[in-house]
């Protein structure tokens, strides 16, 4: 009887030890992924542009979709940094997963042709009146291209997958967006903010500036701005390109007291036009392709999905970066 209760007083021991042991793993294993969630990788560029990606806190092999851009977080809770994250090769973060191919406003980013990351600083904000400018490219000793697309104003129900199809290129761009099609297409517009895309102004009714008055231009462009932040939660961009390129020096003076700059282009891709063929439009795109070249093209042309991921191989080939606008202009406007 005797021996039968020390066996079971064994067992119970030794049960009581594995399962200590294994409380003991658990906790350390926890603790880890804690560690690693509140470290933050730091890359780094020669311009100073720095991109932070938590390590921790996902399963591996899982991919969620959409931004991969958290700022890291101090003592407190301030979103600072600490100076303590630890720089990486930039490599090994985009296999893991972890870092996306934007980053939230204002600290977004594209990628060059060689796959490196460049930091591409906040846009400005309208507000502040500029001196009158109108930029068609940009002259620059980089080989980097920016790509814009003009929207209508109505419902688009090709607009998700052009945004997904740019998401997957790693692609970043400029989006011109009318304020009816920002409240035709709330959602939309919120998941191009969240993506990191660039948004800017293309009035609100997508009218003939030429043909409006000083006052109905500058409310085009304040009903705009405002509701891309009542709908996104993020101010606009300061740029803008008028609906079908028509401007002169009185909508160039009234744009540049309302803060914007106005933003045509060099390269019309003419993909709005259903006459274009897929390989004309790309080739109006990417021919004579210079530094600085400005991209135009449309949320609704006919072929501008599909051509979109051989015209990126194309740029990208040529050794070209894709970028916004504010990543073409740099800091120095």
């Amino acid at each position: 009887m005797s021996g039968r209760k020390n066996n079971f007083l064994r067992t119970i021991a030794f049960l009581l030890l594995i399962w200590i042991g294994l409380f003991v793993y658990v906790s350390i294993v926890v603790s880890n992924r804690i560690e690693r969630a509140k470290k933050c990788v730091n890359v780094v560029n020669p311009s100073g542009g720095r991109l932070y990606c938590i390590l921790g806190g996902q399963r591996s092999g899982v991919r969620a979709s959409g931004i991969g851009f958290i700022p890291p977080v101090q003592e407190g809770g301030s979103q600072k940094d600490s100076g303590k994250s630890e720089t990486t090769g930039f490599s090994s973060i985009r296999q893991s997963g972890f870092l996306k191919p934007y980053s939230l406003l204002p600290d977004s980013y594209c990628f060059t042709a060689d796959g490196k990351p460049v930091f591409v600083g906040d846009a400005p904000r309208p507000g502040t009146p500029i001196q009158p400018i109108v930029i068609r490219r940009v002259e620059r000793a980089e080989k980097r291209v920016a790509l814009t697309f003009d929207t209508g104003t109505m419902k688009e129900p090709r607009m998700r997958l052009l945004i997904d199809k740019l998401t997957e290129l790693q692609v970043p761009a400029t989006f011109f967006v009318c304020g009816a099609w920002c409240q035709n297409n709330k959602e939309l517009l919120k998941m191009m903010v969240r993506r990191g895309f660039e948004i800017a102004s293309h009035s609100f009714t997508h009218a003939w500036f030429t043909h409006l008055s000083d006052a109905d231009i500058e409310n085009e462009l304040r009903q705009t701005e405002a509701l891309v932040r009542e709908v996104s939660g993020r101010d606009i961009a300061a740029y803008f390109r008028p609906p079908f390129g028509a401007w002169d020096g009185r909508v160039n003076q009234v744009v540049s007291r309302c803060g914007y700059l106005m933003i045509m282009w060099s390269k019309d891709a003419r993909d709005w036009d259903i006459r274009t063929s897929p390989s004309q439009v790309i080739s109006n795109a990417i021919s004579n392709l210079r530094n600085g070249d400005i991209i135009l093209m449309h949320t609704l042309g006919e072929n501008t999905l599909s051509v979109l991921p051989e015209l990126v191989r194309n740029v990208r080939a040529l050794g070209f970066e894709l970028t916004t606008i504010s990543g073409l202009l740099g800091s120095e406007w």
